[in-house]
């Protein structure tokens, strides 16, 4: 590395930055994205969409994470400048001995990034999760910058989100955003409902780059051969971590009886454990395929890089979970041309329409998940019609241009409130 090249490393991963100190020196407005783990997941992937194709005209970025996982790797080469950060140790539990951990955990964090707010001076805040929300809420005490909490999930029943849900009423600086009209109400609960106007949540779904999604029979066919399937063959497939809200296991058994039906059938369970006690699952899942004699027929394929060709190789697409907030690789495989069976639960509703641009079925119901799969496996002219109205849906509905454009809104409308709130201000201080 020369010593130039040194240097501007340097200057990106912050230790260096003496601009940071100073108001930005540009038009563009400054944004701090900070996510809470290392760990990529679907929140991870959908804040790697944002810093690729963040307008740099008008916005600059700076990309706070821990170290650990794979996110800074994938996320680093977009934001203009990046730190690292300890990871925050917090979760959802009412155990005296889990709350200290986690408090001081918090405290900690909040303390490091007090001083990098401190120093890049940003003008919005983007916390990628309501976890991360919290932190940021906290560590931008004192800071006019406007606190972006990304709600990716559904708010879990549990005495703590009331006092979640107070700290984002209490602040003026919170501006909720969420991926789903169903993750907003959830973040919402009875007690924000009341305050319309003060919790308001905005809702941007969220989007692919329908490019890398689209079918090929070349492709197809290259990566059945890879995989081993013939073309006689009726692929399933689930993507996403092992894990039971994902519910793996439940389409494991519900495959069984598909397989009894349909002897060509292959199920392809592709992901890996990334959390908490997933792997004992992972091995839940091949007990229970050994159990029901279908081990031959379910292939474990684990954690996959080339999502987009997997996608193609199905003829099936399952998403199986109790209740996904948004379930992003349901998108992406309408985008393949993958028809999907889903569980009508949570967000997925507002993505598929039943029986036109896919399939719904009551979540954590064995018999009736079989039951679909069975039904549209024998209608070829079926899936052909919902495939095609899936192409379309997505691109009108999920395209990276309208996420983009809407995103972007959503930051001009902060910095416009922003300013028209300084602007008061310094008129009540003229006053005074």
């Amino acid at each position: 590395m020369t010593a130039v090249n040194a240097q501007t490393q340097l200057n990106r991963s912050g230790a260096l930055d003496s601009a940071w100190g100073a108001e930005t020196n540009s038009d563009r407005a400054r944004i701090l994205y900070y996510n809470h783990t290392g760990v990529v997941a679907g929140a991870e992937m959908v804040l790697k969409t944002m810093l690729e194709n963040l307008d740099r005209r008008r916005f600059e970025s700076i990309l706070v994470c821990p170290a650990e996982g794979g996110l800074l790797a994938l996320c680093e080469p977009f934001a203009d400048v990046y730190r690292r950060v300890q990871l925050l140790q917090a979760r959802f539990t009412l155990r005296p001995d889990y709350l200290l951990r986690y408090l001081f955990s918090i405290v900690r964090l909040v303390k490091e990034l007090r001083s990098i707010i401190a120093q890049s001076k940003p003008d919005i805040i983007h916390a990628n999760s309501v976890r991360a929300g919290i932190v940021c809420t906290f560590a931008s005490i004192g800071n006019d910058a406007a606190v972006v909490w990304y709600v990716h999930d559904r708010t879990p029943k549990h005495p703590l989100s009331t006092a979640i849900r107070m700290l984002a009423l209490a602040s003026s600086r919170v501006r909720p955003l969420a991926i789903t009209q169903d993750s907003a109400r959830s973040f919402r609960g009875r007690l924000l409902a009341h305050f319309p106007e003060r919790a308001k949540t905005t809702v941007v779904l969220n989007a692919i780059d329908t490019q890398r999604f689209h079918p090929g029979p070349q492709t197809r066919a290259a990566v059945r051969a890879e995989l081993g399937l013939g073309d006689d063959e009726f692929v399933i497939g689930i993507v996403g971590q092992i894990s039971p809200h994902k519910g793996q296991l439940g389409l494991v058994r519900a495959f069984a009886r598909v397989q009894d039906q349909i002897p060509s059938a292959v199920l392809l369970i592709v992901g890996a454990p990334l959390f908490n006690k997933s792997a004992e699952y992972l091995d839940e899942l091949v007990r229970t395929a050994d159990s029901l004699d279908i081990t031959q027929r379910v292939r474990f394929l684990g954690q996959r890089s080339d999502i987009p060709r997997v996608m193609q190789a199905l003829d099936l697409f399952i998403l199986n979970s109790d209740a996904e907030p948004f379930g992003l690789v349901v998108v992406e495989a309408m985008a393949s041309g993958t028809p999907v069976v889903a569980t009508g639960a949570g967000g997925i509703p507002e993505l598929i329409q039943d029986g036109v641009t896919g399939f719904l079925v009551p979540p954590s119901d064995d018999s009736a998940l079989a039951q679909t799969m069975l039904r549209v496996a024998a209608d070829r002219e079926l899936l052909r019609r919902v495939r095609e109205s899936a192409l379309l849906e997505v691109e009108a509905r999920f395209s990276l241009s309208r996420y983009v454009e809407e995103l972007h809104r959503f930051y001009e409308q902060i910095m416009s409130e922003r300013e028209s709130s300084r602007a008061i201000a310094k008129t009540t201080e003229r006053g005074g």
